[in-house]
């Protein structure tokens, strides 16, 4: 079994770190889609086969299954219309302060393990797996698994270890995952249903650039 990223990211002094809270369970790394914004379908050679979507959630009352990520047409046309504003300021401001976009982005992250135990098979995985979930998410964002090299980067910054009964193993919706969430400020996204979870498209690969440069550098 792999490891269940729980990612956030927040600005801390003008530079956003990430939160990953380490569970034994499938590995999940993803990216708002974009092209014409947040909800265009990726493209190029990853194709999502028949019953791939297994797992995706279903809306409130509604027997079909959908993506858990999905956006209305208003809700796009309101975060396209907020990132031109958004780039429109920081235009402004550089001008007047001098400074310059970011072509490139290297994230520090903080890795939280939740175990019942010390022992292995009770959570307490050893710091080589970790590291590697650093590499599969830096090979990724690279292009090495297929897609566009995008500008972003990953650098382990610090491993908190996190024994509690109550949050291990977590239960998807529960009280002790919203305990566990508060408590260690990450809030989890799962892209294990999508088959092309692991690369992303160039104008995928632009727009999270363009997002950061709009958002969060200084």
């Amino acid at each position: 079994m792999g490891l269940r990223p729980n990612l956030l990211t927040r600005r801390v002094a003008g530079v956003a770190s990430t939160t990953l809270a380490l569970l034994l369970s499938t590995a999940a790394v993803g990216v708002v889609p974009a092209a014409s914004a947040f909800s265009a379908a990726p493209g190029g050679a990853c194709s999502e086969p028949a019953g791939s979507q297994a797992n995706a959630r279903a809306k409130p009352g509604a027997a079909a299954l959908h993506e858990p990520n999905e956006l209305t047409a208003k809700q796009v046309r309101e975060r396209d219309a907020d990132l031109a504003a958004a780039l429109r300021e920081r235009a402004n401001y550089r001008a007047g302060a001098g400074a310059t976009t970011l072509a490139t982005v290297t994230i520090p992250v903080a890795v939280h393990v939740i175990q019942e135990n010390s022992n292995r098979a009770g959570g307490n995985i050893p710091e080589s797996m970790i590291t590697s979930q650093i590499s599969v998410l830096n090979q990724a964002y690279a292009g090495g698994t297929g897609g566009a090299t995008t500008a972003f980067a990953f650098r382990l910054d610090k491993i908190n270890r996190a024994t509690n009964t109550s949050w291990y193993p977590i239960v998807d919706g529960s009280s002790a995952e919203r305990s566990m969430k508060s408590s260690l400020r990450t809030n989890f996204m799962a892209y294990t249903y999508d088959s092309c979870m692991y690369q992303f498209t160039p104008g995928q690969a632009s727009r999270m650039l363009t997002a950061w440069n709009a958002y969060r550098a200084a």
